[in-house]
């Protein structure tokens, strides 16, 4: 399942051990809970409820510890709607230190295709056991509401073990 290099574990894809958001959005009759967003299937979606003037959070929480190279993002809205997300930021965090390192801010790309609003973030090897989206807009800022929708998050990684068990001490 992986191949170790030079003292290094590449590992590719990273499932997480859990995933959970702020809230759930119920909108329309449908049901929306985090686990769509890791589910392979891009024709469902995770989604939060809408909020003004709040931080709302998605969360991927690993079992070890990781260095991320790259969180993809594919946005469940394809219309105007996207901008729902706009400035959602996307952060690598260790959860024992409580240090957040900022992979990537996400800015719409008014394209409303699955291609258009797939989003890609560098992390450039910060280790974490947690990958966080977050997204904050303020009332006389922003024209929409904030809501985090994904049809799907993947991050992608390594495992290093002699800079692993330096991390997470």
């Amino acid at each position: 399942m992986f191949k170790e290099l030079h003292n290094i574990i590449v590992l590719g894809k990273i499932a997480p051990a859990s995933v959970g958001q702020i809230s759930t959005s119920e909108w329309n009759g449908g049901y929306y809970p985090a686990e769509l967003a890791i589910d392979g299937d891009q024709n469902t979606n995770s989604g939060t409820k809408g909020k003004w003037d709040t931080d709302l959070w998605f969360k991927m929480k690993f079992d070890d510890f990781f260095c991320f190279f790259e969180v993809v993002i594919i946005q469940t809205q394809l219309n105007m709607n996207a901008y729902r997300m706009q400035d959602a930021k996307v952060f690598v965090v260790n959860t024992k230190t409580g240090v957040e390192s900022l992979c990537g801010v996400l800015k719409v790309n008014p394209v409303w295709t699955i291609e258009g609003q797939t989003y890609r973030f560098p992390c450039n090897l910060k280790c974490g056991d947690e990958v966080k989206v977050m997204v904050l807009h303020k009332s006389d800022n922003y024209d929409k509401v904030a809501t985090i929708g994904m049809r799907e998050i993947t991050v992608f990684g390594t495992g290093m073990p002699w800079i692993l068990d330096f991390i997470a001490s």
